[in-house]
């Protein structure tokens, strides 16, 4: 009777160096699909601010002011806390926390000024910026500061990166063009274009 061959120790150690390495790229893909899932639920709650917002405004003729007392951007109210203002709307302060249970470092800016509000929450790591910003105008894109709260001093997401790049990118072409293609690809050409398709299906 012939004897049965077991797997050699060389043999063993290809089959759990295989199943390592499957299980890093399952795992990497799972926390990938996290975060591209909190980043959406971020995004979804911030976006019934915004539909609230518009409530609040024509039962009330105002957002109310809120700041930090010398007219720039203010943590956001937590839920429970009373005032009289659009970001203390019971329905906005509920979005606003269920929009921080997906944001790990659970940051908030809030700014309104009786006609306009702009407010922001942080997001997930390996977003496409730091924050997702949404205002009175309908405007929601990501940003990368508070600073980006405000534009010519009023409340508004300022959403100004896209038109940047592009215009950088135009110029990097024109030259290109005028130089009959003998002029090489500028060595952040296309950083800038991989930035602005980014910045495009960010914004969606």
């Amino acid at each position: 009777m012939a004897r049965r061959r077991g797997f050699t120790l060389i043999e063993l150690l290809v089959v759990i160096a295989i199943i390592g390495i499957l299980s890093a790229v399952v795992l990497a893909s799972l926390n990938t699909a996290r975060s591209k899932g909190n980043d959406a639920a971020v995004k979804a709650n911030l976006n019934t601010v915004g539909t609230q917002a518009a409530l609040y405004l024509s039962d009330n003729n105002t957002y109310g002011t809120l700041d930090n007392g010398s007219g720039n951007p203010t943590t956001c109210p937590l839920a429970g806390v009373t005032g009289v203002t659009v970001f203390h709307d019971p329905i906005v302060e509920k979005a606003i926390a269920a929009a921080l249970v997906n944001a790990p470092s659970g940051m908030t800016a809030c700014y309104s000024n009786g006609t306009a509000y702009s407010m922001e929450v942080s997001r997930p790591a390996g977003s496409a910026s730091a924050y997702w910003c949404v205002d009175s105008s309908g405007v929601h894109c990501g940003i990368s500061s508070t600073n980006s709260l405000k534009v010519s001093g009023s409340p508004a997401c300022n959403c100004a990166v896209l038109c940047s790049l592009i215009s950088v990118l135009i110029v990097e072409v024109a030259l290109m063009i005028s130089t009959a293609g003998t002029r090489p690809f500028p060595p952040d050409f296309r950083s800038n274009l991989r930035e602005i398709i980014a910045v495009m299906v960010d914004a969606n």
